[in-house]
């Protein structure tokens, strides 16, 4: 599956150079770049995709997610939040807004503490499912 993701980023990388302004390729690439874990790439990748269609809420989120990577909370937040302005009620925006809110040791919000407890018991659903194969 890892050979996937790097071949679809040669794929990705082969069109931003004939479209370097393709706000979607650059955030294809970023989004490869970030599940591959390299977070240098696609922060620059998503900072350009920004510049070229601000305020885009997919952006912004995936930056975010990337900034929290690499332990730039601050930063997080700040794309969070301007993410949660035009895609309110987003559950990957709450999650990890709360996420770094938690590490922070920061107050956490209502929707935020939800939105991880509901996480939480799901993760440990698809553990007992996997575990056992059935719910009983």
């Amino acid at each position: 599956m890892l050979s996937d993701y790097q071949r679809a980023l040669k794929d990705l990388d082969k069109v931003d150079f004939l479209e370097p302004n393709n706000t979607f390729t650059l955030q294809c690439c970023g989004n490869v770049k970030r599940i591959l874990k390299d977070y240098q790439g696609p922060l620059k990748d998503f900072h350009k995709a920004n510049v070229l269609k601000p305020n885009n809420a997919f952006t912004l989120r995936m930056r975010g997610d990337v900034k929290r990577m690499l332990d730039d909370y601050q930063g997080a937040l700040e794309d969070f939040d301007k993410a949660n302005v035009f895609e309110p009620n987003n559950a990957f925006i709450l999650r990890n807004h709360g996420n770094v809110k938690w590490v922070k040791g920061t107050q956490i919000s209502k929707t935020s503490q939800i939105v991880y407890r509901t996480m939480i018991t799901f993760r440990a659903l698809v553990k007992y499912i996997k575990m056992f194969g059935q719910i009983v």
